[in-house]
């Protein structure tokens, strides 16, 4: 996702925080505001996704992505 997302206007970065001990992982994504976000069409995310679920299952020899996507939220900033 990383070389598409840093093509995508608004982007600012993203942070991957893993729990071990869960085998989950949360990652936040930074944009520039959220209509820069929202502007992304679901159909370019699909086929991203497609991609990295290809890639995931190819290099780990299995038959389905095993990280299964579970929540898509907005954090939004305290000042």
């Amino acid at each position: 996702w990383e070389p598409w997302l840093s093509k995508q206007d608004g982007f600012l970065g993203r942070k991957i925080f893993y729990n071990e001990k869960k085998g989950e992982a949360l990652l936040l994504v930074k944009w520039k505001n959220k209509i820069l976000w929202k502007n992304i069409s679901d159909q370019e995310v699909n086929k991203m996704q497609k991609i990295y679920e290809e890639t995931v299952t190819n290099a780990l020899d299995v038959e389905t992505n095993p990280f299964k996507f579970v929540y898509e939220g907005e954090l939004i900033e305290q000042k």
